[in-house]
């Protein structure tokens, strides 16, 4: 809405290198905190591997119909606040070596002569090693409120359970699961 009344006011600016980069570069400093916010939403126990994608879509976006300034300033706001805001930082450093390996497949990719559907498939595509890498490690699914049920991956956990032959807990869990999540003719509710 800004850019559009600002477009109609002041068409010009739009025209000017100079103004145009000062707009790209403030597009670049809202998506980086933009990005921060989806990294406080997705802590552990919400669905942070949607907000994940949606740091990705930032980088993608930024980089094909911006440039790599905004979108290198973009992830430089992700990264920090990602250092600042997060616990382990073993795990905080392997995030941002993989998102900065993202950053440079999308600069890499935007300069291709292809079109531009062309290129977000090419991006989405290496992104695939870094959804195998980070994406299973982060995605909780909570599906009880209750203390000792844990917020975690259900598939792991149920293996976990078989593992160590708890099969009062795994019974629990699978009555769980078909309270909450599956009807009586095993659909998905």
């Amino acid at each position: 809405m800004a850019l559009r009344s600002l477009r109609d006011k002041k068409p010009t600016w739009f025209q000017n290198k100079f103004a145009n980069e000062i707009i790209n570069y403030s597009l670049g400093i809202y998506y980086g905190f933009l990005g921060v916010y989806f990294i406080i939403r997705g802590f552990p126990g919400t669905d942070s591997g949607i907000y994940t994608d949606t740091l990705l879509n930032i980088l993608i976006v930024l980089n094909l119909f911006s440039s790599a300034g905004p979108a290198t300033l973009a992830l430089l706001l992700i990264i920090s606040g990602k250092i600042i805001l997060g616990d382990a930082l073993f795990s905080n450093l392997f995030y941002v070596f993989l998102i900065i390996g993202f950053h440079f497949v999308c600069v890499e990719a935007a300069k291709l002569r292809l079109s531009t559907v062309r290129k977000v498939v090419l991006i989405k595509l290496g992104a695939i090693p870094l959804m195998l890498l980070y994406l299973h490690q982060k995605i909780y699914i909570a599906y009880s409120k209750e203390p000792h049920y844990l917020a975690e991956s259900i598939g792991l956990y149920m293996e976990y359970l078989v593992e160590v032959n708890d099969s009062a807990e795994f019974q629990k869990q699978v009555a769980l699961l078909q309270k909450n999540f599956i009807t009586e003719d095993n659909f998905i509710k």
